[in-house]
């Protein structure tokens, strides 16, 4: 297991940012541009932080099913708990007439939601994040710790375009196969002799100014 990176947190707090300030732009209280789109560059940051961090800790790793058991309740652990509460709250405040902000239109949405299918408004996140949790599974297995950089130079190709196809006839549903290329390009970082820049911090400031060349409105 590696060492914790204190850069990552700071990219985490970034993109943390990003969403923020993209969602109080849409609603008119911070200028427009910064609103429209930005916020999903700081859901991609996230995603590819997860796929870095996955394969920094696991990917040297023969997959045992202890070793898959660890994963699983690691990951499960950081997500659900906190997830499901703010599920059944809203689930219980609407049926109690309140006015919720996560609308669940019946028992199956909230099935939906809760079995990591599909979730409400910006609770969307957290299963393609699950989701690719099993696909890392399946990677992890086929992979078995050895030959990632070459596993990895044509699983992303291949993800981008099944994400550009996927996205293209379903892209109203929030699944993870739309958005495996950010988990992978993470993943791709991780096998790069990155631990120096890390620590140094550079790579916030490499993001901050590849996120500000980028925003919708610049």
């Amino acid at each position: 297991m590696t060492s914790r990176h204190a850069a990552l947190d700071e990219l985490r707090g970034l993109a943390v940012l990003m969403v923020f300030l993209s969602h109080a732009a849409n609603d008119a209280l911070l200028p427009g541009w910064l609103g429209g789109g930005a916020g999903q560059m700081g859901v991609q940051l996230f995603f590819m932080l997860s796929g870095f961090l996955m394969l920094r800790l696991y990917g040297a790793r023969r997959q045992t099913l202890p070793a898959a058991r660890e994963f699983l309740l690691a990951r499960a652990g950081r997500i659900l708990p906190l997830y499901w509460l703010v599920l059944a709250i809203s689930a219980l405040a609407a049926g109690a007439g309140a006015s919720v902000h996560y609308q669940l239109a019946d028992g199956m949405a909230l099935a939906a939601a809760a079995g990591l299918f599909v979730a409400p408004q910006e609770l969307w996140s957290v299963p393609v994040e699950a989701q690719f949790y099993l696909i890392f599974l399946v990677l992890w297995m086929a992979v078995a710790g050895r030959g990632w950089r070459a596993a990895l130079c044509w699983l992303v190709p291949l993800a981008l375009l099944v994400a550009a196809a996927f996205r293209g006839g379903v892209s109203e549903l929030a699944l993870a196969p739309a958005f495996a290329p950010a988990f992978l390009i993470g993943m791709g970082l991780a096998v790069l002799p990155l631990p120096a820049a890390l620590g140094r911090g550079v790579m916030p400031w490499l993001a901050l100014a590849f996120i500000a060349l980028n925003l919708p409105g610049a």
